[in-house]
């Protein structure tokens, strides 16, 4: 018989030391990894192609090891895979190994007691889990330790057989140990980052048959199907626990009722191990026990598809499922590889010298199975071991491929051992010397942690004013490399000063002008208006009282400026204290024999009234120290020599707040100054002040419809182009696609609306605006090419991000925006230019939409938004 041109077998060895293998993975069409034990100290990690041919064997001895063990083996999306390992000194290892053989990196973790489970799983983005006894850890492509859950049930006899993917997060399974019950299932929805929890136990019933004393060995999940296998016992059963496979709804894992689908076999004492394919919908499981071994196919609804029984001496250990088939480890007295087909057939190799190497086949004979809930069998003959000069060849499945010494009668290639060198490198002696000298991954790790503590570990405190404090050290010298240490205590106090304003001669006289003030601790580009008194850069505060218009607020650059402008409660029997911030506004123009602020319960209309109150600040700014580490963490994710993901922690926002002032009776078009004073213990310190206008307008709604001059007159005018007009190179602008036109002008005008109004169009400085006012732009052959829409106020705030700006002002199609127009804002937002897609405007009735945005402690977010506006277009 010919041999096969699709050859169903993994593993073809070279060397006949003892190899014990715990796990396989097959990638499909490529390579075979298996893991596991060489020779009782080493552990191995083998690599054999896509056709079995082995490439390489990595075997290990971890430092301070007498043996280490290679117990389980996952993908990376990158093509290269991770091993974990344990070793004698009781440490957890992971190693990641490239599709070349050579190792990227190799991490080492805690001191452990020996496992009796260990399991190894990818998530998405290129994260990973593993088991030690109870605890989850999950790690980055780095190795780095993300997050770690230790599942404590607080019941006796608990115990976490693995953990199985599920996306991004993690399913953790077990058994728990109940009064009266024996074992019942346990299983833990762990999500991203193991963070948060769901937990049940399985202990299902069917018809009168209550069922206990189970044992999980392997879980997976496919949509919102959960399917466990395992072993139970029924309350009146004498002949020891049957294996079983159930599958369970978890849509709603709090509450996951009955099983779907329940599946006893009846093979009293077995172990079961399952794979399932999700692709195709099936499940394939292995059973063994001292009587009988069988391999069996279902699918998701435990329909029976086919059993293949195997020789009583063959330990068949199913590790996954791809589109190559069934793949995982066997033993009967030797350790090899194999990949099954869809019908269970295969070739593999048992290893052994190449003198001894025997061919072992899967010959399927009689299969029956029933399956019910009360009654299950199997029937079958067993599977047959034929060696290539004894038995009938008419069994085995790829007869004649390997002739009597090992030889490759089908290929040509023998299996005799061979040494091939592949690449030889060598370094000067310069970089010798330097690679000897540098640091090594511990110390690099070591200083990473440091910097890495410095920023999570450390708290800075905010300081009692007028406080005396003590702080209290103790040392310790440690000489002669240990053999001598000495410990001593080291003190030292200090008095903090008075709060902002309130300094006095704690500060030297020369500086108190410098440190005394609130100047530093504002954050001017988010408080509103202006608080450093600009006002030709600025948006007019309107003066009406409706909608909130009529607000100062104040922004801090650090979240503990409001503790020093604030009441102190009692601490330690010092008694609270006494603070408060107070806003008083000035007009330049009032009355000095009136007083401001007012007296309590006075009302006086020509004075400002102000209303503080602290509001929480839902932005904080972050330190600068972390903006800093977090721009460099999103450099590396762009630059192209980094293969790895990089992720950060989530980011704590700290408490922090604002302070709102709220101003009654503003008078339009005046100046005002403000004068921020911090009242400390009755005594009040000016600590700020600055300068801001009112507008002419009472709101935003009296400032849009200006352009009504009267009940049938509108601010609408025309505006005539020259012929030396570049309508198309201001349409590119305002497309935010400049042309070659357009960025030839950006040399003379930096912003792109003066580039395309003064620049492209050629318009000259036009007149003030008065009102709101629409200008009809034509060319010179009297085509309508654009609006430029004017007010002598500022629609918006000029600080606000143009990315913000966007549909502040839009035109209407219906009720939604016309996608066939453009605007182009000026960097005051008191101008835009509307330009039509065709640059032709046809003449009519033009519907546009103005919204008027404030910071709100996130983001500029609408707070005015006006009814459409209509205008004629002539």
């Amino acid at each position: 018989m010919a041999v096969p041109s699709t050859k169903y077998f993994v593993n073809r060895y070279y060397t006949s030391d003892e190899h014990i293998y715990d796990e396989v993975l097959h990638i499909a069409g490529e390579a075979t990894y298996s893991v596991g034990f060489f020779n009782t100290t080493r552990g191995l990690i083998q690599l054999a192609d896509a056709e079995g041919n082995g490439r390489f064997a990595h075997r290990l001895l971890e430092n301070g090891s007498t043996y280490y063990r290679m117990w389980a083996i996952t993908a990376c999306e990158n093509g290269d895979i991770i091993t974990l390992g344990y070793g004698s000194n009781g440490r957890y290892s992971l190693n990641r190994v490239n599709s070349g053989g050579s190792f990227v990196w190799q991490k080492a973790y805690h001191t452990g007691q020996f496992p009796f489970r260990q399991n190894l799983i990818s998530l998405a983005g290129d994260q990973y889990a593993f088991l030690e006894d109870d605890t989850v850890v999950q790690v980055n492509g780095n190795g780095g330790v993300v997050a770690s859950k230790t599942i404590n049930t607080n019941l006796q006899g608990s115990q976490v057989y693995g953990i199985t993917p599920n996306g991004s997060d993690v399913i953790a399974y077990g058994n728990l140990q109940v009064n009266g019950l024996g074992n019942i299932s346990m299983v833990q929805f762990l999500n991203s980052n193991l963070s948060s929890l769901i937990a049940y136990t399985v202990r299902p019933t069917y018809n009168t048959t209550g069922l206990y004393n189970f044992d999980l060995s392997h879980a997976a999940k496919v949509n919102d199907n959960l399917i466990l296998c395992g072993t139970t016992a029924t309350q009146n059963a004498t002949d020891g626990k049957v294996p079983f496979i159930a599958t369970w709804d978890v849509s709603n894992p709090s509450s996951p009722g009955q099983p779907t689908a329940f599946l006893f076999i009846n093979r009293p004492g077995d172990s079961i191990r399952m794979v399932v394919d999700e692709a195709n919908g099936f499940i394939y499981a292995s059973l063994f026990g001292s009587a009988r071994k069988s391999l069996h196919k279902y699918s998701l609804n435990m329909a029976h598809v086919w059993t293949r029984n195997v020789d009583n001496d063959t330990f068949l250990y199913l590790n996954g499922v791809n589109a190559d088939g069934v793949y995982g480890h066997g033993y009967n007295g030797t350790h090899w590889a194999f990949l099954l087909n869809d019908n269970m057939e295969a070739c593999f190799t048992s290893e052994a010298s190449a003198e001894s190497l025997q061919l072992m086949s899967l010959t399927a004979r009689t299969n029956e199975i029933q399956t019910s809930i009360s009654n299950a069998g199997v029937s079958a003959t067993n599977l047959q071991v034929v060696n290539s000069t004894g038995g009938d060849p008419t069994t085995e499945i790829c007869p004649g491929y390997f002739d009597n010494s090992g030889g490759s009668t089908g290929s040509g290639t023998d299996l005799d051992c061979n040494t091939l060198i592949h690449e030889i490198c060598w370094e000067n002696i310069e970089d010798h010397y330097y690679n000897q000298q540098i640091p090594g991954q511990p110390a690099i790790q070591a200083d990473y942690q440091a910097a890495v503590d410095a920023i999570n570990r450390t708290a800075a405190p905010i300081w009692r004013p007028n406080t005396e404090y003590l702080v209290s050290f103790q040392l310790r010298d440690v000489v002669d490399n240990g053999s001598r240490t000495q410990d001593y205590h080291y003190h030292y106090g200090f008095k903090t000063a008075g709060p902002i304003g309130h300094y006095n001669e704690a500060v030297p006289a020369a500086k108190q002008g410098e440190w005394d003030g609130m100047s530093q601790y504002i954050d001017y580009q988010r408080s509103y208006p202006n608080a450093d008194g600009d006002l030709l850069n600025a948006k007019p505060l309107f003066y009406g009282s409706d909608d909130r218009n009529n607000e100062i607020q104040l922004y801090f650059t650090h979240p503990y400026v409001y503790h020093m402008l604030q009441d102190w409660p009692d601490y330690q029997q010092l008694g609270p204290v006494s603070g408060e911030m107070k806003i008083v506004v000035k007009d330049p123009t009032e009355d000095v024999l009136l007083q401001n602020p007012p007296p309590p319960n006075v009302t006086d209309t020509e004075i400002p009234a102000t209303v503080e109150a602290w509001d929480d600040d839902n932005d904080p700014r972050m330190p600068e120290s972390l903006r800093a580490l977090r721009r460099f963490a999103e450099a590396q994710e762009q630059n192209p020599d980094i293969s790895c993901v990089i992720t950060g922690g989530e980011m704590i926002t700290p408490k922090s707040h604002v302070r709102n002032v709220t101003l009654n009776h503003l008078k339009p078009q005046k100046m005002y100054l403000a004068i921020v004073n911090n009242s400390y213990e009755s005594e009040t310190r000016e600590v700020h002040s600055f300068t801001f206008q009112t507008s002419r307008y009472q709101n935003f709604d009296q400032q849009v419809n200006s352009f009504r001059l009267d009940d049938n007159t509108q601010a609408v005018f025309p505006l005539q182009l020259d012929s030396g007009a570049d309508v198309t190179a201001a349409y590119s602008l305002a497309a935010d696609s400049p042309n070659t036109a357009a960025k030839a002008l950006e040399s003379q005008y930096i912003h792109p609306f003066d580039r395309a109004l003064e620049g492209a169009l050629n318009l000259k400085a036009l007149p003030p605006a008065v009102t709101t006012e629409f200008n009809v732009i034509r060319n010179t052959s009297g085509t309508i090419v654009g609006i430029l829409v004017r007010n002598p106020e500022p629609f918006n705030d000029p600080k606000m991000p143009l990315s913000a700006a966007g549909d502040t002002l839009e035109v209407l199609q219906g009720s939604n925006p016309n996608p066939a127009f453009r605007v182009l804002f000026a960097k005051d937002y008191a101008q835009a230019l509307i330009m039509p897609t065709n640059l032709n405007l046809t003449p009519g009735t033009l519907r546009l939409r103005f919204r008027y945005k404030r910071w709100n402690g996130t983001e500029y977010a609408a707070q005015t938004t006006l009814p459409p506006v209509e205008i004629t277009v002539i």
